[in-house]
């Protein structure tokens, strides 16, 4: 069941990527993983995609775009949801959240959102 999941979520993720006008070439990609982030470094371009209520919410942003991020989890009711959350610059609210099957794969989203930017950012 898990494994099926997964399959759907990366199908969804790759027609969300195949369905955007912008030209984009991943050299950096999550979405095997059921991630919705790629990186595209040598354009400096960012592909991030999440499931909302009409189907995939999804979008290629220039890097500079992209404001502070963090890897959370919220524990309700003995559940986990492992996500990150990603804001715009110079807001507080998260304009994005990224959903990760776990904690591990989480932080690494961060991390390999922290060195496109040049570095760790603060929460």
């Amino acid at each position: 069941m898990k494994t099926q999941r997964l399959r759907r979520t990366q199908t969804q993720l790759e027609q969300a990527l195949a369905a955007q006008q912008r030209p984009f070439t991943p050299g950096e990609s999550f979405l095997d993983r059921g991630v919705g982030l790629a990186i595209d470094h040598a354009q400096g371009l960012v592909f991030l995609a999440t499931p909302d209520k009409a189907g995939m919410r999804a979008d290629i942003l220039p890097a500079s775009a992209l404001g502070t991020h963090s890897a959370r989890t919220k524990l309700d009711n003995g559940f986990q949801e492992h996500f990150v959350e990603i804001g715009a610059p110079g807001t507080t609210r998260p304009a994005w959240r990224l959903s990760c099957p776990d904690t591990a794969l989480a932080v690494e989203v961060d991390l390999a959102l922290s060195r496109l930017q040049g570095g760790p950012r603060p929460a």
